[in-house]
């Protein structure tokens, strides 16, 4: 199956926020082309909610045919995150590269150059596109803000 016969719900549902004249080729190339670096650092990633957070927005991510780069430590999981395993967070996601969308990579970059960045929790960033988005919460809530990156 292509990219483009697995994208094809989210190209449908792009539809409603893009010119008329693009066609599913553009919208697919878009999509697969644009860079999103994810950051968190140990502290956000010690807990289980943390390890959840990142990996559900690394496969959010990738199911859209994104490419994912990773800016975290090597921390070991503390709990299954269905459908990656192994010992190292990092790794495991790095090797789910490829495995929703075809050309939708997962790898970890210190040296990225995004179109879009996440934060996880209070992560400090210096990647200096000017904004990130950053996924937070609290025991009884969580929230998505953007803030500008200080360079």
């Amino acid at each position: 199956m292509t990219a483009l016969e697995q994208l094809d719900r989210t190209i449908l549902l792009c539809r409603d926020y893009v010119a008329t004249d693009l066609t599913d080729h553009e919208i697919c190339h878009s999509l697969q082309s644009t860079r999103v670096l994810c950051v968190a650092d140990l502290r956000n990633l010690s807990s289980l909610s943390g390890q959840t957070c990142l990996t559900t927005l690394v496969f959010l991510l990738s199911r859209m045919g994104m490419q994912v780069e990773l800016l975290i430590p090597d921390v070991p999981m503390i709990s299954s995150q269905t459908p990656i395993s192994g010992k190292s967070l990092s790794a495991a996601l790095a090797g789910s590269s490829e495995a929703l969308i075809t050309g939708a990579t997962v790898r970890c970059d210190p040296n990225s150059n995004p179109d879009l960045t996440f934060a996880i929790g209070d992560t400090k960033i210096d990647n200096g596109n000017g904004f990130c988005w950053r996924l937070h919460g609290t025991d009884w809530d969580g929230a998505l803000t953007i803030r500008t990156v200080e360079v």
